[in-house]
């Protein structure tokens, strides 16, 4: 999974400055307030579009994009304070049991939730 989603960012990263839909707000005419732009792509391809967009204030996200993608942005915010430290509870507790009812396993096969067998 990780291997996939580290495929998407580079992809996305390669193509983001040659697909129109990726930048549709800065093309279009009609649209009267543009997006800052995103740096083009150099040699930090993969990281140059990131930093602007993680440190877009609200007002920026308000001005360019509207209410409906600045609740979206808070609420996407809230969910990563929230998840971000119950999943590093929860990984710091699963996989210290499940490593110690390993069974005789392998070590993937010690972390899996499978190894937990009731009654045993």
């Amino acid at each position: 999974n990780a291997l996939l989603g580290l495929a998407c960012i580079v992809l996305f990263s390669l193509v983001r400055t040659e697909i129109v839909i990726y930048n549709t707000r800065e093309v279009c005419a009609g649209v009267a307030v543009r997006p800052p732009k995103l740096p083009k792509r150099d040699w930090r391809f993969l990281w140059s579009w990131l930093f602007p967009v993680f440190c877009a204030s609200e007002q920026d996200i308000y001005d360019s994009c509207g209410l409906d993608a600045l609740v979206f942005d808070r609420f996407l915010r809230l969910c990563l304070k929230f998840f971000a430290p119950v999943c590093a509870m929860s990984v710091g507790l699963a996989l210290p049991l499940n490593a110690a009812r390993g069974n005789g396993a392998g070590l993937i096969d010690r972390t899996m939730l499978a190894n937990n067998v009731r009654g045993g």
